[in-house]
């Protein structure tokens, strides 16, 4: 937030070396600040002519900037489904938080300005961020348990059930986990049981559910998941 720190002019600065005319690249990034989204969603949020999106998406992808998502099951899913979110960590806090508050920022001063418009945004973003870090930990997460096959690691979604990290082992198996930043008590297992049910598993496979959280409830005994802290994910991590 403050010009002369390290990291202050890096974000801008990067897209506007890759490239030319930058005002629709920005406006897409922005958009995608903070969630995932499909094109027809993207088109209607940043302005930019349904025809016209799969251009700026190829080369912000290019760059490494945008990937695009899709929900991740056993039996497949329809390509309808694929959102575009950003990729870049820098830049998805920045798109977020910075470049709509800039001149707020320049106005109000940094202290209050983070105070009033990026600090009661900034438990949103973290669990957003901590569900990239569940996905990043769940391989690891296997190897410490012994698990040695390889698994697909993603998400799921559809109208009515969305699973924040999915593993799809190669023992036939399929982790559906749940991750809770905020306030975690033991009924986030009736969400993760009604997620199981949700989810299309047309071959049976044996389903294993695992909650991530911050931190756990003081009383989980009798659980019908695993269960597994912050400390934990960065145990498996190292």
């Amino acid at each position: 937030m403050d010009e002369f720190a390290p990291l202050s002019r890096e974000p801008d600065f990067l897209p506007r070396e890759e490239l030319k005319e930058v005002r629709h690249y920005y406006a897409l990034l922005m958009a995608l600040g903070d969630q995932s989204m499909r094109q027809q969603e993207l088109a209607i949020r940043s302005g930019i002519p349904l025809r016209s999106l799969p251009y700026y998406l190829a080369m912000l992808e290019r760059l490494g900037y945008v990937s695009r998502k899709r929900p991740l099951a056993p039996s497949g899913v329809p390509t309808r489904r694929v959102r575009f979110a950003l990729s870049d960590s820098l830049l998805r806090f920045w798109f977020r938080f910075i470049y709509p508050n800039v001149d707020r920022i320049a106005q109000s001063g940094v202290s209050l300005a983070f105070e009033q418009f990026i600090r009661p945004g900034l438990d949103a973003h973290w669990g957003l961020c901590f569900e990239h870090l569940c996905r990043e930990a769940l391989p690891a997460i296997h190897l410490s348990e012994g698990i040695a096959d390889a698994a697909e690691i993603g998400e799921y979604w559809d109208g009515k059930t969305q699973v924040d990290v999915v593993g799809l082992r190669g023992d036939n198996r399929i982790d559906l986990c749940e991750c809770k930043w905020g306030v975690c008590s033991k009924g986030v297992e009736k969400e993760l049981q009604a997620k199981i049910a949700g989810y299309p598993n047309p071959g049976g496979l044996t389903i294993e559910g695992r909650i991530f959280c911050r931190k756990k409830p003081a009383r989980i005994a009798d659980t019908l998941f695993r269960w597994y802290d912050i400390e934990e994910i960065y145990r498996c991590l190292k």
